[in-house]
């Protein structure tokens, strides 16, 4: 039924219903709207053409569309009332919740013309409603908050936007030491650690400030004076408008994980001092692989000892090859010896001499864990250099064993035909041919008694221990003792013993014997009329000796066989004497702390220099 169609029927309630406060409309037995009252249009801000049909549903807010519809089209197929309620535009563009209810209505005869319908506004209503819903299921979540915080395992609590506590469950009051009832308004800030309260007051107003987070590590402290480590956080809550309801925090008790930390920080320094105080250099490493093969290891760690014995510098954290440069060319035993450990896990122990720090070390290697290792490292110069010694002077003992028995079973029929040529030179004429012979065999029973009292001089039972001699002495006796070797090889000995009175607590016999060799050899090597020097001199606390000669010099490509034990440049066996080599005498010098190196001259010939120090010391600073 539409407006036109009214006027066959009863104009008289639509005029009726026009005039009604209540917003009113009617629906055509089609189901479309036919009419909407002036408090209705007035109300929507629409006026009735606009309203027609299904103009109507323009006014209902989207989100409701489809479910308001849904009830009207429901209710009038079944010819039944229906109540809805949906939002609806206001005529200021303001939705409103609306309560829509509607009925069938029929003429006298019972046809059916359509619905009749008011809509009434509950916006105010249904806003309680919402409130209390909102309310309902806040205490609800409200309980069930509580209810887990009573049996949480950690600190939680409730503060309003000032601080002002307003709950905190058992945990965090046992960790605060204080009971809900002290604790709420301001009353939890007794809890606190006196040191931290102001700390964490100035950082909560902060956070309150910002409207930000909160995250902080403080104390707790009992009145029974029990400190409690706890991490407490805080954020807010908020409403629909953006303001903060009340903040919800909650505190991590870091006790244990304290304890168990400063157990660590403990062992820690104890390992740490331990380590550091170890008399035995110590080294904590890691073995480096490149294709399952090891190429260098890392210094985790490295003591003040390690350092101190091997000059190494700022190990800590760096690759041995960056440390020491080359040491895996100069000391492969290093890497093999460390990754065999840290892969097999068994200790090792190994003796090895570094040639470029001039000491002997005893390296002792354990496995910490696959891959790491722990090397202790101890300084063994001394003994090594007392059994080098012991070793060299068992030789020289036995040398000097065989020489005097030599030169005193040489020396006692040589005196006896020293006797007996004596006779027989006084039984032949000064003029008689053989008279030459004679004379020569003097000179040579005199010099084989020259060769036989040198042998003895030189080897002599030595003194056991070191003693302070004065080195002009020790140098002229040995030019004494070759003195006929200079005479019979027509070469010439400047002697230079260095500075008045210079002398030193030496091994004076073991001394004697490397000199004696290395002017020996000066003499085999220097030609007639050449000029061999043995000069002396002190450099700090080391004796300084230097022998020359002007011979050939040493051959190229030979320089590092001459240390070498039994190599010799002497042509004939006639020609090598009683001395020691140059292998046994760097040896020697070795075991009494000294060196021994050799140059050629540019001028031709060659220096050996031997340096000792001036005050033995069976062991090292």
């Amino acid at each position: 039924m539409s407006l036109d169609q009214a006027s066959d029927l009863d104009r008289g309630m639509f005029s009726m219903l026009e005039q009604l406060p209540l917003p009113t409309w009617v629906s055509g037995s089609d189901g479309q709207c036919v009419f909407f009252n002036k408090a209705l249009r007035d109300y929507v801000g629409l006026d009735q053409a606009q309203v027609r049909g299904n103009g109507w549903l323009q006014a209902i807010h989207p989100e409701d569309l489809a479910s308001a519809q849904a009830h009207y089209l429901a209710a009038f197929q079944g010819r039944q009332s229906y109540t809805a309620d949906f939002r609806v535009k206001r005529h200021d563009g303001v939705y409103r919740w609306v309560r829509d209810q509607g009925a069938a209505y029929f003429e006298g005869d019972g046809l059916f013309l359509g619905f009749m319908g008011n809509c009434i506004d509950i916006t105010e209503l249904h806003d309680i409603a919402a409130q209390r819903a909102l309310e309902d299921a806040l205490r609800a979540s409200e309980g069930q908050f509580r209810a887990l915080a009573e049996i949480a395992p950690v600190g939680i609590y409730l503060t309003n936007p000032e601080g002002q506590c307003l709950y905190a469950n058992p945990q965090w009051c046992r960790m605060a030491g204080l009971s809900l009832e002290a604790a709420l308004g301001m009353g939890w800030i007794n809890g606190l650690h006196p040191e931290d309260r102001a700390r964490v007051f100035s950082h909560w107003q902060r956070m309150v400030e910002s409207k930000g987070q909160w995250g902080l590590e403080y104390r707790f402290m009992d009145k029974a004076g029990t400190i409690t480590h706890v991490f407490g956080t805080a954020a807010p809550q908020i409403d629909a408008s953006g303001a903060i309801i009340r903040y919800v925090g909650v505190n991590l008790d870091l006790s244990d994980t304290k304890r168990v930390e400063a157990s660590r920080q403990a062992a820690e320094q104890r390992y740490q001092s331990l380590f550091q105080n170890l008399l035995e250099g110590c080294l904590h490493g890691l073995v480096l692989y490149r294709d399952a093969e090891p190429k260098d290891f890392l210094f985790l760690d490295a003591n003040q000892a390690l350092e101190t014995l091997t000059g190494w510098k700022d190990m800590t954290g760096r690759k041995a090859s960056e440390v020491i440069p080359g040491i895996h060319e100069a000391n492969p035993e290093f890497l093999a010896l460390f990754a065999r450990v840290a892969t097999t896990g068994h200790p090792e122990r190994l003796e090895l001499h570094l040639e470029s720090l001039g000491i002997w070390v005893s390296i002792t290697v354990h496995c910490s864990e696959p891959g790491y290792f722990v090397a202790l490292f101890e300084d063994i110069t001394r003994r090594r250099r007392e059994q080098l010694l012991d070793r060299e002077s068992e030789t020289l003992a036995g040398k000097a064993q065989m020489a005097a028995y030599v030169a005193h079973e040489i020396n006692g029929p040589l005196a006896g035909i020293k006797s007996a040529f004596t006779l027989l030179q006084t039984a032949i004429p000064k003029d008689h041919t053989f008279r030459p012979y004679v004379e020569l065999v003097d000179r040579e029973i005199d010099r084989i008694t020259a060769i036989v009292r040198m042998m003895y001089e030189l080897y002599r039972p030595s003194e056991p221990q070191a003693q302070n001699v004065s080195v002009a002495t020790l140098l002229q006796d040995i030019a004494t003792l070759l003195g006929p070797r200079f005479r019979s090889h027509q070469v010439n000995l400047m002697l230079d013993p260095g500075e008045p009175g210079l002398r030193g607590t030496l091994h004076a016999n073991l001394l004697r014997q490397v000199i004696f060799n290395l002017l020996q050899n000066a003499i085999e090597a220097t030609p007639r009329q050449g000029l061999i020097r043995c000069c002396a001199r002190r450099d700090g606390e080391v004796l300084e000796i230097q022998v020359s000669d002007a011979g050939p010099g040493v051959p190229p490509g030979l320089e590092g066989k001459i240390w070498e034990r039994g190599f010799t440049t002497k042509r004939t066996a006639i020609q090598g004497g009683m001395g020691l080599g140059l292998s046994t005498c760097r040896r020697l010098l070795e075991s009494l702390q000294g060196s021994i190196t050799f140059a050629n001259l540019p001028e031709g010939g060659c220096v050996f220099t031997v340096r000792i120090p001036l005050e033995w010391n069976s062991g090292l600073e």
